[in-house]
């Protein structure tokens, strides 16, 4: 795993934040040929909310958004994928949507599908939907419905336990 912080975005970043969602968007549309995938010229134009990144040595390496309960935004920089950056930055988001926390996410975006399940989602429901600059699209309603198990041994768990009572 790698060692890195998540912070509130800054207007700073908004040029590493288009870089990593343009460098992202082919592993989240691989079924698109380029020329079909969307352009976001300029995202902060498209968005609101509250704005997270995870960053390292003043380089961003993913970001995620919630507007509300809703976790709208979660890329990570192609170079940096399965290095607990969107398992982090997905949990921030949940810190800050709480329970009630839910996302829609590409029906062929299996990785992150993946992430979300390992996480406490589930598929609430399979639509399809028109996106804006998306077309189209089979999604998953996916939902918060459960908090990560205590993964601690038995053991340790009824000695806090026992410390508490007492």
């Amino acid at each position: 795993m790698m060692n890195f912080g998540i912070r509130r975005a800054r207007s700073e970043d908004w040029r590493a934040i288009h870089r990593i969602h343009e460098r992202a968007v082919p592993y989240e549309l691989h079924f698109l040929d380029e020329a079909a995938r969307p352009r976001m010229e300029s995202l902060e134009r498209v968005f609101r909310g509250d704005l997270w990144v995870a960053e390292a040595a003043s380089e961003i390496l993913g970001f995620a958004a919630c507007v509300g309960t809703e976790i709208s935004w979660l890329y990570v920089d192609p170079s940096h994928f399965r290095r607990g950056i969107g398992r982090a930055l997905l949990r921030h988001a949940v810190e800050h949507c709480g329970e009630a926390a839910h996302a829609t996410v590409l029906a062929n975006n299996v990785a992150s599908l993946a992430l979300m399940a390992s996480e406490g989602f589930e598929t609430a429901a399979r639509e399809t939907v028109s996106i804006v600059g998306y077309g189209v699209a089979r999604v998953h309603k996916v939902r918060r419905v459960r908090r990560q198990c205590d993964m601690r041994p038995i053991a340790v768990r009824e000695a806090r336990m026992a410390d508490a009572v007492t």
